[in-house]
Order: structure tokens, then C-alpha cells, then sequence
């Protein structure tokens, strides 16, 4: 096969203006924070990432513009490497051109590989073992392997599901977008892996790897955890094709587009401050000096930003600061709370773990101590912030107040619950909220019929909120 070079420059070109007219204007994420406090003090996470991060930001010499350098840089490596595999693959400059900018053009690569993060890096080093399983390199396989091990190969933790084909969306689909953009392109992703069934090295590194990423992952993530598996996939499809180039790039085109137009709301949003940096400038500029601020634990990376200016502590702490003015940082709306959010978009319900989106800095207006049973606070996007309260619950309240939100959530095992509060008995049925009021008190006491186990935790009910009717 004669090389022109052609294809591989314009697939280079391309994604180098891809990325850059992605980047974002700050962080979004609480790994993106993570990442650039490693430039600094190194946690363990991801060594080559962070190692080649801190070469590059010792001449930047500012963590997150070094970070961005490195996803743009992995981001046109890889396109390169995963187009070299493609050409050698498939015999066709073109078609391996066709293989890259199919993935570097997906929803999920759009989104996450211009991040401050190591989304790009990981999928340069697959691109790299496939480039040398298509050239029959075993020493730059078992480098690109080794490499892989070292960075990012992790404890296989299997996902639980009971509907088989809502993991195969999360992990296989949604990754390509929409049901009318990803159809096709898997359809075409086994048309290509039938024609190259007698690839048997690719074959079965597609299968396994594929699989590796799908057991390690979570349902609570994203599609984040399956980025390295994506490549393989691009070249399947681009194998679809092999026979006729001018076919394969005129689909990279229509695919391309319609993938920037399906995650446009995100990549427009994030040209300004995310959501929670949005929230932690407000907190920096107008908390009181002696307030503190509990954070989320998603949000704790963010909150760390500000710890100089502002008294900063997990949220987990909450019983151990009633004497001072105390804010809460989570995830989701509420009253009397000050929100910072993204517009929603059926991407961003796809692609990302649907953190992050809307963010709340709330100032508790009625602290209390959580006693006996009461599970740290936890957030999200959907449904604001809680406790998980055992069967027994004891919480201590500095003034008496009268009047309790619970919610028996639509996920939870049982039907209804039956909840004694103080003195004062309600049935709660499941996907329900309810308001009770009490008499007055300055310790609560709520003890549920039935409970449940989950991840070492018994679990009875959520409680919402504590106040004055």
C-alpha cells in the first residue's frame, strides 16, 4: 500500500480543531480538581498521566492549562495512531482516517477528551496497542499493555442490573449517542468484526477488552469507564466499509455532524464556569468569615479550591458545627437556596453520570446532631439532598423544632413503611414524600417498622429536612 500521509493529516487537522474549539473554561468534574492537585502532591492515581502532566507544567506552570495541553496532545496522538492501525487493517489510507475521526467525532469523545482529565491519554494508549496488533509489533504491544496495566487497570467489580438492555445502552450505546445515531454504527461494528473474523489477535483483543471495561464500570458513572473499548468499535465500523472510502467518509461526515449537534447544549454550557465552580465563587465571595461550608462528597474536590478563604469540611461533619453559621454545597434544587445549574439534555442524561448538572449552596437554617442512625448526607441531581436513616434514629436538635420532610424512595425494596416519630405514627408508601408535624422537641426519635440491607448499611427511610412549621 502506498502512503500519501494525506488522510492521517487531515484526521490530525481535524481533531486538533475539534479539541480546541472544545475546550472547557474550567473544571466541571471532582477528578479534573483531583488530577491537578496531583501536579503538586502526587495521590497514586494514574502515574503516567500525572508524570508526563508535570513535564508539561513545568514549563506552563499552571495545572490545568498543562492538563488540557495533555488531553489536546493525547487526543491528535491518537487519532494518528488509531488511523495508522486503520490503513494497515484495512488496506486503505482513507478507511483508517474514517476509523478516527468516527471515534474522535462520537458524543462521548467530544464531551470528555478535551477535559483536564486522563480520558484522552487512556484511549491514545489503546490506540497505541491497536496499532500494534494491526503492524504485528509484539514489542510495542507488550509496551502499549504494560503501560496500560500501570495506568488505569483496575479490580473487576460486575455490574448488577436486571435489565441486561439498559447495561448494554449505558456501556455500548450511549457512548455513540442517540438510538438514531448509535444503531447503525453498532450494526455496522458487526457487519466490520464479520469482516475481519480472521483477525483473530483483534478479534479476541476487542472481546475481551471490550468486556474488562464493561465489568469495571458503573452504572452511576457515565460512559466515562468504557472510553478505552471505544476504538475498537471505530474500526470495526470503519471495516463495514473497507470496499468502498468514499462511502466510509461521506458517513464520517453525516455522523460527525449530527454527533456535535447532539451534545452542542454541553459543549456550549461548559464555555462558562461549570455549575459547581460557579457555586464555590459565590461561597468564596459571600459566606460570612466565620460560616462553614459542608460539601458533597463529589463535591469536596471543588470545595478544597476555596479552603484558604473559607472554613471547608465534608458534609459527613455535620453534627459537629451547630454554632456556627453552616452551608450546605450539594447536588440538585431546593428552597431557600441559591442554584447554579447547566441547562438538561438528553446527552447529558446519556453521557455523563447526570452529576453535576444543578448545584445548590443552601445555608442550613436549623442545624442538629445526628445521633443514632442517621447515614452521612448524601446529593443528587434528581432528588437534593438526605439522609439514610436506620430502623433506630436519634438525632439532637440545639432549639425544638416541629416538623418532619421523609421520603421512602421509588427505588426502595419495600412497599410502604410504617414511621414512629416521637410519639406521632405515619405509613409512607414507596415514592412518596410527606411532611409530619410533631410536638415540639429537642431530640427526634424515628424508628421504622421495616428496613433494609444495603452495602453494609440498614436503611429504613430518607429524611429530608428538620424545621419549623
Amino acid at each position: 500500500m502506498n502512503r500519501s500521509g494525506l488522510p492521517a493529516i487531515i484526521v490530525a487537522i481535524v481533531v486538533a480543531a475539534r479539541g480546541l474549539a472544545t475546550l472547557p473554561a474550567g473544571y466541571w468534574q471532582g477528578e479534573e480538581i483531583r488530577f491537578a492537585q496531583a501536579l503538586l502532591t502526587y495521590d497514586g492515581s494514574a502515574p503516567l498521566f500525572v508524570a508526563a502532566a508535570r513535564f508539561i507544567n513545568f514549563f506552563i506552570r499552571d495545572p490545568f492549562r498543562s492538563l488540557l495541553a495533555l488531553s489536546l496532545a493525547a487526543t491528535i496522538g491518537g487519532a494518528i495512531l488509531l488511523a495508522r492501525a486503520g490503513s494497515d487493517l484495512l488496506g486503505n489510507e482513507w478507511n483508517g482516517a474514517a476509523a478516527a475521526l468516527i471515534l474522535y467525532l462520537s458524543p462521548a469523545m467530544l464531551v470528555f477528551t478535551p477535559l483536564p482529565n486522563a480520558e484522552a491519554f487512556d484511549v491514545a494508549l489503546v490506540a497505541l496497542a491497536l496499532f500494534a496488533l494491526a503492524r504485528t509489533n509484539r514489542v510495542l504491544l507488550a509496551i502499549a499493555c504494560a503501560a496500560m496495566a500501570i495506568e488505569w487497570f483496575g479490580p473487576i467489580a460486575p455490574l448488577t442490573s436486571d435489565n441486561v438492555w439498559a447495561l448494554l445502552g449505558r456501556f455500548i450505546a450511549h457512548p455513540w449517542g442517540s438510538r438514531f445515531l448509535a444503531v447503525p454504527l453498532l450494526i455496522a461494528a458487526v457487519t466490520g468484526a464479520v469482516v475481519l473474523r480472521r483477525r483473530i489477535a483483534m478479534i479476541a483483543f476487542a472481546f475481551v477488552f471490550t468486556a474488562y471495561c464493561v465489568a469495571t464500570g458503573s452504572m452511576t458513572t457515565g460512559v466515562q469507564s468504557v472510553l478505552p473499548a471505544l476504538p475498537v468499535i471505530a474500526l470495526f465500523v470503519a471495516a463495514a466499509f473497507a470496499r468502498w472510502p468514499a462511502i466510509a467518509i461521506t458517513a464520517v461526515v453525516i455522523y460527525g455532524a449530527a454527533s456535535i449537534l447532539y451534545v452542542r447544549p454541553i459543549l456550549e454550557a461548559r464555555r462558562g464556569a461549570s455549575p459547581p465552580m460557579a457555586a464555590i465563587a459565590y461561597a468564596a465571595a459571600n459566606l460570612e468569615p466565620d460560616a462553614v461550608l459542608l460539601a458533597d462528597p463529589k463535591l469536596e474536590s471543588h470545595a478544597s479550591l476555596i479552603a484558604e478563604q473559607r472554613a471547608v469540611a465534608p458534609i459527613k461533619d455535620l453534627g459537629s458545627h451547630v454554632e456556627r453559621s453552616t452551608y450546605l454545597l450539594v447536588q440538585g434544587a431546593g428552597p431557600m437556596s441559591r442554584t447554579f445549574s447547566w441547562p438538561d439534555s438528553d446527552a447529558y442524561g446519556k453521557i455523563t453520570s447526570a452529576g453535576y448538572r444543578v448545584i445548590s449552596l443552601r445555608k442550613l437554617q436549623h442545624p442538629y446532631i445526628p445521633r443514632i442512625g442517621v447515614y452521612a448526607m448524601e446529593s443528587t441531581v434528581a432528588d437534593g439532598p438526605w439522609h439514610w436513616l436506620a430502623r433506630e434514629a436519634v438525632i439532637d436538635l440545639p432549639s425544638s423544632l416541629d416538623r418532619v420532610r421523609i421520603r421512602l424512595p421509588v427505588r426502595a425494596p419495600i412497599s410502604s413503611n410504617t414511621i414512629v416519630i416521637n410519639e406521632t405514627a405515619t405509613t409512607i408508601m414507596r415514592g412518596e414524600t410527606r411532611t409530619i408535624d410533631i410536638q415540639p422537641a429537642a431530640r427526634i426519635s424515628i424508628r421504622s417498622t421495616n428496613s433494609w440491607a444495603a452495602a453494609g448499611r440498614d436503611l429504613a427511610i430518607q429524611l429530608l429536612s428538620i424545621e419549623h412549621r
